[in-house]
């Protein structure tokens, strides 16, 4: 497989990838930084990867690899006004309020959602990524959304 073939599936899930990361890292120059190194280390593993219809579920394990090894070189917390807004360039009131519910949610909670929710990742797949079994993470899944809509339905309500 060569750089074109890694290029053409890479393109489309740049988005999906850097907001994973950023929901882990929680800080938008950090985040920065390890989706880079992702970048990186998706491109030089590239040629391993047997199965490029597992692009996504592949990359998105890098990625949350990577954050969380990044995490634990840095463990620093972060203010809720340091954390970048979870929509890519826009900003409203939902968007504000559906990042603090967000921010309520522990990192493995976070990590799940983003990867279902937004990256659209069967539970099976997002099992193999968080290595957790299946039934966990459906569990975990489940109750963040749950979790979620609390909070998003509740007026005032803050974690």
């Amino acid at each position: 497989m060569d750089s074109q073939e890694f290029l053409r599936l890479f393109e489309p899930a740049q988005k999906n990838v850097f907001f994973l990361i950023l929901s882990i890292v929680r800080n938008k120059d950090d985040a920065e930084d390890v989706f880079q190194e992702t970048a990186l280390k998706a491109c030089t593993g590239f040629k391993k990867l047997r199965d490029t219809s597992r692009f996504s579920a592949w990359l998105s394990r890098i990625a949350v690899t990577t954050a969380y090894d990044y995490l634990k070189k840095r463990r620093h917390h972060l203010d809720i006004d340091d954390v970048a807004i979870p929509y890519y360039d826009t900003y409203n009131e939902s968007g504000e309020q559906l990042r603090r519910a967000m921010l309520t949610l522990n990192e493995e909670e976070r990590t799940i959602v983003i990867l279902k929710a937004v990256n659209g990742l069967p539970h099976k797949e997002i099992a193999a990524i968080v290595r957790r079994p299946e039934g966990t993470v459906r569990t975990i899944y489940a109750r963040a959304v749950k979790k979620l809509s609390d909070k998003l339905t509740t007026p005032g309500k803050e974690g």
